[in-house]
């Protein structure tokens, strides 16, 4: 059997347990049942079909036997679906903190790794405890985002976010007010995640290239022999196809690549562009280190 036809079968038989767990009656014997399914044969055909071979390793094991857990609890009674849910969750909660070293080993596809770490910056950049960045010897950082008063404003919106969700409480049925505060809750944490990303994240130039970042939301490496040209408007040549390092002001150093370079997005999505428009707080010190890497010309 194919690496791609066990990754199917163990995908289809879990979707299968998962069929009859809405498809079956409501007994207490039949509820049991499918708890021991969704618990005990989801992992164990993990095992076989991707573990023992060795696609899989063994830390995403655990993983996968937890959700199955809390995902068995939702059909017990609602006092024991607690209680196993719980202790299922505590126990995925040790096993990440103690034995797992990176995400990818624990997670069954390389796409929900790149979902999981997004996600796991969103709260790292909100709540953490942010280092100033470590420079190389002759570096030099830049930001984006201070002249424009950007992070004020992000901050002030996202502590007006929640409150905001509670009128929805009085114009909504129950379920779904509940439903938006939860989108609103964390679309504010998401916002103050950005705006402390400003700060620890910034642009970094040295004797090798520059490194461009809008935050979290983007990071752009430019090698000095990629430069093409360093300028105070966009190139006539240019395609448009440029990425935007600015945050709510205009750019004002426009820099053009000799070949397409890969604009680093969240969970792992990229795409190619042609030149960055970039808006620095230190426009005259930003465009002559760069200018110095493309051989101390500026241009106009």
């Amino acid at each position: 059997m194919t690496q791609t036809a066990r990754y199917v079968a163990f995908a289809a038989l879990a979707l299968m347990v998962n069929g009859l767990v809405f498809l079956s009656p409501a007994s207490d014997k039949v509820r049991t049942a499918l708890f021991f399914d969704c618990a005990i044969t989801v992992p164990l055909c993990y095992w076989l079909l991707l573990v023992r071979p060795g696609i899989r390793g063994g830390a995403s094991l655990g993983l996968i036997a937890a959700v199955s857990v809390m995902r068995g609890a939702y059909v017990l009674n609602s006092r024991l679906g607690m209680i196993a849910g719980g202790l299922a969750e505590v126990a995925l909660v040790v096993f990440v903190a103690t034995r797992v070293k990176r995400i990818e080993d624990v997670l069954p596809s390389a796409t929900l790794a790149r979902i999981a770490r997004a996600e796991l910056d969103v709260y790292r950049y909100a709540f953490g405890r942010l280092q100033p960045a470590e420079l190389a010897e002759g570096a030099r950082a830049f930001t984006i985002h201070e002249s424009s008063g950007a992070v004020g404003l992000i901050w002030v919106v996202a502590l007006l976010t929640p409150f905001e969700a509670v009128g929805m409480h009085f114009l909504l049925p129950v379920k779904m007010a509940w439903i938006l505060t939860a989108f609103s809750v964390y679309g504010a944490i998401w916002m103050i995640a950005v705006a402390r990303s400003f700060g620890a994240l910034p642009m970094v130039v040295d004797g090798e290239g520059v490194m461009l970042r809008r935050g979290m939301m983007a990071s752009l490496y430019v090698p000095r022999e990629a430069i093409e040209s360093v300028s105070r408007v966009r190139g006539t040549g240019s395609t448009g196809n440029h990425a935007r390092f600015a945050v709510l002001a205009e750019p004002t150093v426009f820099v053009e690549f000799k070949r397409g370079l890969q604009l680093e997005l969240p969970m792992g999505f990229r795409r190619e562009v042609r030149g960055a428009a970039v808006a620095p707080d230190d426009v005259s010190g930003f465009r002559g280190v760069v200018s110095g890497l493309h051989g101390g010309v500026e241009g106009r």
